[in-house]
């Protein structure tokens, strides 16, 4: 006797995958505006291959977002769309001011951050912040690129690193340590108390 697929299972997926794809699809022709058959099929691409990149997870990933707390994560979308609104008109002003001269850092700092999901959100966090990218996330050690020292001090306050721990835990560990940094020969490590490794 065969067993009938569980609620939610083969059926719900493909539904939820089609609804994907048509949403994915009518933003493609909103944000284009070409109607023609080049860009429609560049379309269907993009959305066959977005679909490709996100199909479902192994368990584990999805226990995870199960054990995100969705409140504090409608927090958190307004205050990282603040921080980005502030970056960019920082960044804008010091591209646009001819006596503020770019002075790139490169960062290194560990954060204790309570999963997998967190460190991919923060990394993200940051690189959309402008002014500041993530190179490298390896372990607890996440390596960015700042476009100036300000920039760079700005990440090693703890307030985006706690903010998205939050997200999953109660308790965040430590937040910001051993930190290091590259160019200008300014010792970040000092702000933070951490000797320099």
């Amino acid at each position: 006797m065969r067993d009938e697929p569980a609620p939610g299972s083969r059926p719900a997926q493909w539904l939820a995958t089609a609804l994907k794809a048509v949403a994915l699809m009518l933003i493609w022709l909103f944000l284009s505006g070409h109607y023609d058959l080049f860009h429609i099929l560049l379309g269907v691409a993009s959305v066959v291959l977005i679909l490709l990149m996100n199909r479902p997870r192994e368990p584990a990933s999805s226990q995870l977002l199960q054990a995100m707390r969705w409140g504090r994560v409608l927090l958190y979308l307004p205050w990282l769309i603040k921080e980005m609104v502030l970056s960019a008109l920082y960044v804008m002003r010091v591209v646009l001011a001819p006596r503020m001269p770019l002075n790139p850092h490169l960062i290194r700092f560990k954060s204790e951050q309570p999963n997998d999901v967190a460190k991919v959100i923060l990394g993200n966090s940051i690189t959309l912040t402008p002014g500041t990218l993530t190179i490298d996330i390896n372990q607890q050690e996440f390596v960015v690129h700042a476009l100036t020292y300000p920039l760079a001090t700005g990440l090693l306050n703890e307030t985006m690193q706690t903010k998205v721990a939050r997200l999953f835990t109660d308790n965040p560990g430590k937040m910001v340590f051993d930190t290091r940094t590259t160019q200008s020969g300014r010792n970040l490590a000092g702000i933070t108390g951490t000797p320099e490794s």
